[in-house]
């Protein structure tokens, strides 16, 4: 079975997360994570753990590479 690293990367995408523990989860691999609110033109860096809180799951979405 190929690993990520036997893949190649396609480049980036955001994915949104099903759960908040989801996006917790990429924030503690060191992954970035973006908040955004429907009256935001566009996604905000998380910065903080504090702001990953403030934000419903549907409202988060996790910066990936995305692989072939």
């Amino acid at each position: 079975m190929k690993t990520k690293r036997d893949k190649i990367s396609l480049g980036f995408c955001l994915r949104e997360v099903e759960t908040r523990d989801e996006a917790l989860k990429a924030w503690d691999a060191g992954e970035q994570v973006f908040a955004w609110h429907e009256m935001d033109e566009k996604p905000a860096c998380v910065t903080s753990l504090e702001m990953l809180n403030n934000y419903p799951a549907d409202g988060l979405l996790v910066w990936e590479r995305v692989y072939v």
